[in-house]
């Protein structure tokens, strides 16, 4: 019951906040943790039911932190949130619904199948997680040339 509800408010909850003009920074940096602290919740329910290994809530895990990690570094800095891509949207669509088959068919698919699937969703994660940290570079390369621009103006002006 949990489950279902969660995809159903993470899907409004953006919705209205966009139809009624109040997203905030703060919404589109708790929106993705909630995702991330929810997926990783699910991960380690399916670690401990034996589903998946452990090297694969690890290695989920540390791509969720890193990910989070690089976003707080990008705000610290530059007081700017990065929005999710289109490519960790498609992440947590692929994940909810590996979850869903899970839950629903898990028994009839049997473990290489709930693994390969679960495989699937890992794999696409490190791709999103390889893109973000592709896209963070950039941003704080861009704020680090700004940076410099600004540095020899100045001292350009006082001379």
């Amino acid at each position: 019951l949990v489950y279902p509800l969660t995809l159903l408010f993470d899907a409004l909850d953006g919705k209205l906040a966009r139809k009624m003009h109040m997203e905030t920074d703060l919404g589109r940096l708790l929106d993705p943790l909630a995702d991330k602290l929810m997926q990783t919740a699910v991960f380690l329910c399916l670690w401990i039911a034996g589903i998946v290994p452990l090297w694969i809530l690890l290695a989920f895990t540390l791509k969720e932190v890193l990910i989070l990690l690089g976003g707080t570094r990008i705000y610290r800095k530059q007081e700017t949130v990065v929005q999710s891509a289109w490519y960790g949207k498609i992440g947590t669509g692929i994940f909810y619904a590996v979850v869903a088959a899970i839950l629903l068919f898990g028994e009839r698919m049997g473990g290489m199948m709930e693994l390969g699937l679960v495989m699937a969703a890992l794999i696409w994660a490190i791709f999103a997680g390889v893109m973000y940290a592709v896209q963070y570079r950039a941003v704080m390369r861009g704020a680090l040339a700004e940076t410099r621009r600004a540095v020899k103006q100045r001292v350009g002006s006082a001379q």
